[in-house]
C-alpha cells in the first residue's frame, strides 16, 4: 500500500458512534486469479480494518489497519489509524505470518451514514465494495464468521474475533452444532457433515473478551 492519505467514506444503516461496538464485513469479491472480502471491526473507541484475500501466486493474505475512533465537533465519525500491517500464510489452518509493517499513522478515515451498509471509497481493495452488518446477538458471547474456504466436509471461517475463541466453545451453522477443529488469530477450521456454501455465517459461542485486550 502506497504512503498516502486515504479518506474512507463508511455508508451505514445507522448511527456509527465513537462508542458503538459492532462487525461490518463484504461478500466475496473476485477478481483475476482470486478474490478478498473486507471486515471493520469497532469496540468502544478503537477499530481494526481488514482486507482478506487469496491468488494462486502470494496464497492468503491479511491486511490489519488498527486505530482509535473519534467525533469531531461537527458530528462527524472518523478512524485514525495508528498501525499498520501485512500476514500471510499459504494454507488455512497454519499460523499467520508477520510479513510487513507499514505507518500509517497520518492516514485518516471519515464515516458517514446513509444506506444499508458500509462503502469504501477509495477502498482499500475492490473499488465500491459494500461492507454488511453481521447478524446481532443478545448473547454478548456469540459472534459470527463467514465461511471463506470449504475442501469436503472441512470448511474455514474468517472474523476479526476469532482470537476470542476459548476452551469448550461452541460453533453452529443453520442451527445445527458443528465441530471446531482449531482456530488462529482470524481464522478457524471446523467440520459438519450440513451443506455449507461459501458466504454462509458460523454462529460461535465462547467466554466474552476484548480483541484489544
Amino acid at each position: 500500500m502506497h504512503n498516502k492519505k486515504i479518506f474512507i467514506t463508511l455508508l451505514l444503516s445507522g448511527i456509527l458512534y465513537a462508542s458503538e461496538n459492532g462487525v461490518w464485513i463484504s461478500d466475496r469479491q473476485k477478481f483475476r486469479n482470486g478474490f478478498e472480502n473486507l471486515q471493520l471491526l469497532v469496540e468502544e473507541n478503537k477499530f481494526i480494518l481488514s482486507k482478506l484475500s487469496f491468488n494462486e501466486e502470494r496464497k492468503w493474505e491479511e491486511i490489519r489497519m488498527l486505530g482509535v475512533v473519534s467525533k469531531n465537533e461537527k458530528g462527524e465519525v472518523n478512524l485514525h489509524p495508528e498501525m499498520c500491517s501485512v500476514y500471510s500464510t499459504k494454507t488455512l489452518g497454519a499460523r499467520w505470518i508477520l510479513i510487513q509493517g507499514f505507518d500509517c499513522d497520518h492516514y485518516e478515515i471519515q464515516v458517514t451514514k446513509n444506506g444499508q451498509g458500509i462503502q469504501i471509497s477509495p477502498s482499500i481493495g475492490i473499488e465500491n465494495t459494500t461492507l454488511l452488518n453481521e447478524s446481532k446477538s443478545p448473547n454478548k458471547n456469540k459472534f459470527q464468521a463467514r465461511v471463506i474456504s470449504i475442501e469436503n466436509e472441512t470448511i474455514h471461517a474468517w472474523s476479526l474475533k476469532m482470537r476470542y475463541v476459548k476452551k469448550n466453545a461452541i460453533a453452529t451453522i443453520n442451527g445445527k452444532k458443528i465441530t471446531i477443529i482449531e482456530t488462529v488469530d482470524s481464522t478457524g477450521t471446523f467440520v459438519s457433515k450440513e451443506p455449507v456454501k461459501m458466504g454462509d455465517w458460523i454462529s460461535i459461542e465462547s467466554r466474552e473478551s476484548s480483541i484489544f485486550d
